[in-house]
This record gives C-alpha cells, structure tokens and sequence, in this order.
C-alpha cells in the first residue's frame, strides 16, 4: 500500500515553487519508485495487489492545495497506466480516492473529516471485494459521483471555496 503523502496549503500561483517540487517529490514520485521497487517482489506471487493511496481531489484540483491535488492526480493518472501494464502479469492496481480523513494533513480543514480507522477499514473490505476504485468514505464518494455527473460542479463548488459565495 503506497501511502506517501505531504501537502502545502497555497494556491497555484502564491506557493512557493520549492513546496510544490517537494509535495510532488514525495506523492508522485514517492508512489512510482515504490511501484518499480515491489513490483519484482510481487511478480508471480498469487493474489498480488499494488495499492496507491492517491485522493478524491485527484479528479478536481482545489485551490487551497493545488500543487497536492496535481500531485495526487499525477498518481491516479499512472495507477490507471500501470493498472493496463500489470494486467498480464497477474499484479491486480488498485486506486483509493479518500476525502479528507482524521489526521494532522486535514486540521483545520472547513469541513468534517472521515475517522481514520473507519476508513482503514472501508478501504481493507472494498480491496477484500476486489473494487479497483476504491472510495472508503461519504465525502469521497459525494464528490465521486457529482464529478461523475457534472465535474463543473465541483469545479463551482472548490471556486465557492475560495472566493466565497459571489
């Protein structure tokens, strides 16, 4: 299970260029090294899974966060790639897209937070039912489903984030 996360609250142009190579640094490139690294480990082995933590605002990017939403899109993108890759190879992919969960990350988010171990373990039953899409929480699963509807929605509701009601 890939769960390499850091994140820097700033938006796309006042961050600082510095946070947004480390925030990548560690989601993205973190998650692929990790990938290359075990996928020898887990070559030929039954029931062999790779598991990469990315988020739900890996759909939409948020303002607030924006260089963790690129980064965390930069993983759900190359999860569905190696997803493809390991088909044959017997090496199932699967992808978590968590909403804002219990941790230091999430303080002093405006919005509640998923219980830690209530997401561990919706994430461990939906990886028992072989789900590829894994969304452990009622936050990431509201945002799922109104991207999947209208992706402008979200779209209008990070801008209502960020600059209020107009």
């Amino acid at each position: 299970i890939n769960n390499a996360g850091v994140i820097a609250y700033s938006t796309t142009l006042d961050g600082s260029m510095e946070e947004f190579r480390h925030v990548m640094e560690v989601n993205h490139w973190g998650t692929l090294r990790m990938m290359r690294a075990f996928v020898p480990i887990l070559e030929g082995k039954p029931g062999a899974a790779l598991v990469n933590i990315a988020s739900i605002t890996s759909l939409q990017g948020v303002p607030i966060h924006s260089g963790y939403s690129a980064s965390k899109a930069a993983v759900y993108s190359v999860t569905q790639s190696v997803r493809i890759e390991l088909a044959k190879r017997g090496i199932a992919v699967h992808t978590v897209l968590p909403g804002p969960i219990e941790t230091d990350m999430a303080k002093g988010l405006p919005f509640e937070s998923a219980d830690l171990d209530a997401t561990i373990e919706a994430i461990l039953d939906q990886l028992g039912d072989d789900v590829l899409e894994v969304l452990p929480d009622e936050f990431g699963r509201q945002l799922f489903a109104m991207w999947r509807a209208d992706h402008w929605k979200i779209n209008a509701v990070a801008h209502q984030m960020l600059h209020g009601a107009d």
